[in-house]
């Protein structure tokens, strides 16, 4: 790998790392704004009760109820954040790619909603294999196949992501929006290239009319020499 190929790369993973960190911090944010309006509710409802009105049970359990939602949904985004966090702890280790796939789908689901745009995953996590490489540069590699994709889908579309084992590598492919050329989208296609360098495969941008995928991903099954994350 070339000094500018190194370059590039770093500054793209800590972008990537600061734009997940933030979106999933924004969702955090929001659920943290429901809970307060939520409980502004019930001061409202218990200072009415102190003034002599009856206390109305039905409205009680049904802000308790909204509580316990944003109190799940909130868990669930940490949950997130810390997984995605701690990918980075290791530069090669053993990767189940089925939870890597749902995580960073999850993660895409808030972009793709901005723009009116549906995320699918097409496989089972229990049917999912287990691959030997480096989940951050994995998942910024996924990332960037669903930017791709969600820079040219139109409102409405449906970008569906799966992956299907081969002979001695794995497939992941992320189907439903043509990819077109743009300066954007053209450098994104450099930062892919690199990163699947690292990574030790190689990808695949088919045109609008292919039917199997529009990005694929082709990873090793084990990542050769230990190969992994490059520092500058």
């Amino acid at each position: 790998m070339t000094e500018k190929e190194i370059r590039i790369l770093w500054e793209k993973e800590l972008a990537f790392f600061g734009v997940v960190t933030a979106s999933l911090s924004h969702e955090i944010n929001n659920v943290v704004a429901i809970v307060g309006e939520l409980t502004g509710l019930l001061d409202d409802l218990l200072s009415a009760s102190e003034q002599g009105r009856p206390l109305n049970s039905e409205k009680l359990k049904g802000l308790s109820s909204r509580l316990s939602k944003q109190v799940d949904k909130g868990k669930i985004i940490i949950k997130r954040l810390n997984r995605f966090a701690h990918s980075v702890d290791d530069p090669v280790k053993q990767v189940n790619l089925g939870e890597l796939l749902f995580l960073i789908s999850a993660i895409a689901e808030r972009f793709a909603f901005l723009k009116g745009i549906c995320i699918k995953t097409e496989f089972d996590s229990a049917d999912s294999v287990t691959v030997e490489t480096d989940p951050f540069a994995l998942q910024q590699a996924v990332f960037t196949c669903i930017q791709l994709a969600l820079s040219t889908a139109g409102s409405n579309a449906v970008i569906n992501i799966g992956l299907k084992p081969e002979a001695s590598e794995i497939r992941i492919f992320v189907a439903g929006a043509p990819v077109a050329d743009a300066a954007d989208i053209n450098e994104k296609r450099e930062v892919l290239s690199i990163l699947m360098k690292e990574l030790g495969g190689r990808f695949e941008i088919k045109p609008a009319h292919n039917t199997e995928h529009s990005i694929a991903l082709f990873i090793p099954r084990s990542l050769a020499g230990g190969r992994g994350r490059i520092t500058p």
